[in-house]
């Protein structure tokens, strides 16, 4: 049974929410810094297990050689720690963010589910789906339940404003 909420500054997870969208952007700032200050040429790169990951191609292999770890994974590759770049990031204490799950917003969901989660302004919306109940889960503190309809159409409001 899916269920569409707005949390309201009330909840916990309002704040958790916007606490990590600060975080992740100083985590980006941080990494495009390093990244322009060691003169890496990379379009993409992850903040993983304490690690950074860039483009795992042949000028990067070329360039970093036995700095960078042999198993890439999705196309990146990490900077060993023990190497020279992988000092230098270790020393800076960057952490990887993680958006918060929307399953433990709620007190035994369903080991199934599928979630959402996302803002408009100040609002925070969220949905879940327990895919294997048919009874809705109880509301936490600080959420408002809202009509599917409702929730649609304020994704299909923002959808339309970014086309414009």
């Amino acid at each position: 049974m899916e269920q569409y909420f707005e949390i309201t500054s009330q909840s916990s997870h309002y704040k958790e929410y916007f606490d990590y969208l600060e975080a992740d952007e100083a985590c980006r700032k941080a990494v495009k810094k390093f990244i322009e200050e060691n003169n890496i040429h990379t379009e993409h790169y992850a903040v993983f297990g304490g690690a950074l990951w860039i483009d795992n191609n042949q000028e990067n292999r070329e360039k970093y050689g036995n700095q960078l770890k042999k198993d890439g994974d999705d196309g990146l590759a990490a900077f060993k720690k023990t190497s020279k770049i992988g000092r230098a990031w270790t020393g800076l204490g960057i952490k990887e963010v993680h958006k918060p799950h929307v399953s433990f917003f709620f007190v035994d969901p369903s080991y199934s589910s599928r979630t959402r989660l996302f803002h408009v302004g100040e609002k925070l919306y969220c949905s879940i789906d327990c895919m294997n109940r048919s009874t809705k889960v109880k509301t936490p503190r600080g959420f408002i339940e809202i009509k599917a309809s409702e929730f649609f159409k304020i994704i299909e409001d923002v959808e339309n404003d970014n086309e414009d």
